[in-house]
């Protein structure tokens, strides 16, 4: 049966925050623990909670929920209907990123606006076409529009200063996510359903014994748990190692830049096909510019002047009109990648050990949908065949083993 909870996000996520923020000690064991806040890991226990009944769980975060406090307040927001992955939960993403809306009392989480991707050339226009295709055998519709579009949906794009046109492609349903908002109310959802979450708590090891998980220590001591879920960010990878896991990870530095608030008016998510750089309108007339990514692994997170200014340059390829706009914040996070951009989801090598890792920048689209149906099997104790294609196991580590030890 699920459990309906009554959220309220009429604070700032900080300020509503202290209503979750004890500080008791946790207690000796608990069903499931999860390593690491942000999105994966308060959604994961919103879900056990709520959908499942599954309350008696811990979250452990390093720091606060919300992450460093240089992470950004947005994500973007960016189906990909044309692998059928993305097609089967973006597809079940958005109706429970309406239920989450609906449930909170307070500010819009997530702004829907159509994603532009402008071709330069044939080849940029191609792969658009590619997308369209795969997209429509998959029942979503991702138009191509001709340069003539591109140009009204994007004022300036393809003057004489910028990149020749020939094109783009029309993907629907995408939008900006106010990601702090969204971790709020998952946190207050699932603090309200009996989940502990407990901020400034590093983990310091991960038991195991013969081959199965038997809990975490932390600076507070030990904390038993049959099921201990990977999901830190930036971190994954180390706290994965501590159990004796090798995840097939790449932690990466992600940089984006927030404007101040300026005149130009549009009202879609905008990038060129062959880069990563994406331009998208805010709120109070601001403009997110995001997809700098460093090209190594890294566990820095010290600002790049090199970032800012191939952002900068991204943005004004994109929207010339942003020319002489004042930055308002610049955000640095640390993302962890995976070589074929999909997540890990699941079991691992050791037993009771399971993954929720590898988002990246992007794949905030899919997070309700995957994590929700890895709430499912973590309650039915019974690997959801949905979340096949996101096993671990795809890269061949080793054969993956039960969800719970015993």
């Amino acid at each position: 049966m699920v459990r309906r909870v009554t959220i309220s996000t009429m604070l700032e996520p900080e300020e509503q925050a202290e209503h979750w923020r004890d500080a008791g000690a946790l207690e000796d064991s608990y069903d499931v623990v999860i390593v690491g806040g942000g999105l994966p890991g308060v959604a994961l226990a919103y879900y056990l909670a709520t959908s499942h009944s599954v309350s008696n769980v811990a979250v452990l975060a390093k720091g606060s929920l919300f992450g460093p406090p240089n992470a950004s307040p947005y994500a973007l927001v960016s189906p990909q209907p044309w692998w059928p992955f993305g097609a089967e939960f973006g597809l079940r993403s958005s109706p429970l990123f309406e239920q989450l809306q609906a449930e909170t009392d307070g500010p819009e989480l997530l702004t829907e606006r159509d994603r532009v991707v402008i071709a330069r050339n044939n080849d940029e226009l191609n792969s658009c076409r590619w997308r369209t295709e795969l997209s429509k055998a998959h029942g979503t519709d991702a138009p191509i529009i001709d340069a003539t579009a591109v140009q009204k949906l994007l004022p300036g794009a393809g003057n004489a200063n910028t990149p020749s046109i020939v094109g783009g492609q029309v993907i629907p349903r995408g939008g900006v996510l106010r990601v702090d908002r969204a971790i709020a109310a998952y946190a207050s959802g699932a603090h309200e359903a009996g989940v502990r979450l407990a901020e400034g708590t590093p983990v310091v090891d991960v038991e195991v014994e013969n081959g199965r998980v038997r809990g975490i220590r932390t600076t507070a001591g030990l904390v038993r748990a049959p099921v201990v879920v990977v999901c830190a960010p930036g971190s994954s990878s180390l706290v994965a190692q501590m159990a004796g896991v090798a995840l097939p990870l790449l932690t990466r530095r992600h940089e984006s830049m927030l404007t101040e608030s300026t005149d130009v008016d549009i009202e879609v998510v905008a990038g060129f096909e062959s880069d990563d750089i994406v331009v998208a309108p805010v709120d109070q007339g601001r403009t997110l510019v995001t997809g700098v990514t460093s090209h190594f692994g890294t566990y820095s997170s010290e600002p790049s002047l090199d970032a800012l200014d191939r952002l900068a340059t991204g943005a004004l390829a994109v929207l010339p009109d942003l020319a002489g706009t004042r930055l308002h914040r610049h955000f640095r996070c640390l993302i962890d990648t995976t070589a074929d951009g999909r997540p890990l989801i699941g079991t691992t090598t050791v037993e009771g050990v399971l993954a929720n890792v590898g988002w990246g920048a992007d794949g905030t689209e899919l997070l309700p949908a995957v994590v929700s149906e890895l709430a499912a099997s973590i309650a039915r104790n019974e690997l959801s065949p949905l979340l096949d294609s996101l096993l671990p196991s795809r890269f061949d580590l080793a054969r993956p083993h039960r969800l719970a030890a015993s």
